[in-house]
């Protein structure tokens, strides 16, 4: 039986002996000390909850008028968010009172019922978050400007003669020339083989969080007031808010299709008539880039891998070069135009090179010469692609590969 300890998505463990991709959990390498991100958890949509009845939503103080007599002056609620010392007193439903135990009216009551992560919040927010990393930043690094003058990718003629491609004359750069660029356009924003920053973060946690709200007045009248205050705010897509936090981040809240009321009028416990109305209100929220205690660092920045490989192709047999000589043949004398082989290593990884093979029969001894045209070589993972013609078997160009 094999011990060791829990994983978690902050430090799970990857068999480097297993070659299959895996899904990142967007806590992998090392977090940047120099960028932060607001964290956004339970706590903002309470925050954001509240703010709605309390300041977005037009409750007003204003007079209850019968004709030209004032009845009642409506003063503007008193919001509270059950926790602490209001708690216990909210979830039985009682209105607020202050310390000298005096009614508080009229109030607006709300408590968290209930948080709720379903397979429904995981995948129709938008996006899934079993993608495992979010990237909310992809920009041009600051290591690209040296990059680019390393590749010359204007194709400027004049360079720094200490600068590594100073040598190179315009439109000798294989992969990385453009052709806008070769033909002028140099102010083109094309960007293709570049350095680029890329910030991420975790996907969000999705979930549900439902709340009861509860309305308390002394008069009808000002119950009224209160749900065509509540009615009217509504955004005209539904019976739905949104509830945006100081941080930036915001959620689509929806209230329930029926509110039940009740009240104290066959009932004299209180010296004050009591009416109630309480409905539900439902969040959908996520919990972001949490950094608590305890909790790693959210943040995470990577550049792109920009392959850059000095290597040299270095053929085993004699090296010809894929052109021949420019003027014929017969107007050389005592000269050799076959190019010298430590001479044509010079060629560019672009250039095709062909190596010319001497072949021993083994059954009638005779030598032939023989021609492979090498298309590639990549020495850091020891691999050669040649073309070659000629060969009547695999084992026979091998041999003739190797020299044997």
């Amino acid at each position: 039986m094999t011990t060791g300890k829990n994983s978690t998505r902050w430090n799970i463990e990857r068999d480097e002996r297993n070659p299959v991709d895996h899904l990142p959990t967007g806590y992998e390498g090392s977090s940047p000390t120099d960028y932060t991100i607001p964290s956004c958890d339970i706590e903002d949509v309470d925050e954001a909850v509240y703010n709605l009845f309390d300041r977005e939503i037009g409750f007003k103080s204003q007079g209850i008028q019968d004709g030209e007599e004032t009845l009642a002056t409506l003063s503007k609620p008193f919001v509270v968010l059950a926790g602490g010392e209001r708690f216990a007193q909210v979830k039985r439903l009682r209105p607020p009172r202050d310390k000298s135990k005096q009614l508080i009216l009229p109030a607006i009551a709300i408590r968290r019922k209930s948080l709720t992560q379903t397979s429904e919040d995981m995948t129709s927010r938008g996006m899934n978050q079993f993608t495992g990393d979010l990237v909310i930043t992809r920009k041009l690094s600051t290591e690209d400007r040296d990059y680019q003058n390393l590749i010359n990718k204007l194709a400027l003629q004049d360079l720094n003669p200490g600068n590594a491609t100073s040598t190179r004359d315009q439109g000798q750069f294989g992969p990385n020339v453009d052709e806008v660029t070769r033909e002028g356009g140099l102010l083109d924003s094309k960007l293709g083989n570049n350095i680029w920053e890329i910030i991420t973060i975790p996907q969000p946690q999705f979930y549900t969080s439902a709340y009861e709200v509860t309305f308390w007045t002394t008069h009808s009248v000002h119950m009224n007031y209160l749900i065509t205050a509540l009615f009217s705010a509504q955004l005209p897509q539904g019976k739905m808010f949104r509830l945006n936090t100081s941080k930036g981040y915001w959620f689509v809240a929806t209230i329930s299709d029926e509110m039940t009321s009740a009240d104290n009028f066959e009932e004299f416990t209180e010296d004050k008539r009591i009416i109630r109305y309480t409905f539900q209100l439902t969040v959908k929220a996520f919990i972001l880039a949490p950094n608590g205690s305890g909790m790693p660092v959210p943040v995470r920045r990577t550049l792109s891998a920009v392959d850059i490989s000095f290597e040299t192709v270095l053929a085993t047999g004699k090296v010809l070069s894929p052109q021949g000589p420019s003027i014929p043949t017969e107007k050389y004398a005592l000269s050799d135009i076959e190019e010298r082989a430590e001479e044509a290593q010079t060629l560019t990884s672009d250039q095709k090179l062909i190596v010319e093979k001497k072949v021993v029969d083994p059954l009638t001894g005779r030598t032939s010469v023989k021609k492979a045209r090498i298309l590639g070589s990549n020495q850091k993972h020891g691999e050669t692609a040649y073309y070659a013609s000629g060969f009547e078997s695999l084992d026979e160009f091998v041999l003739a590969i190797q020299g044997k």
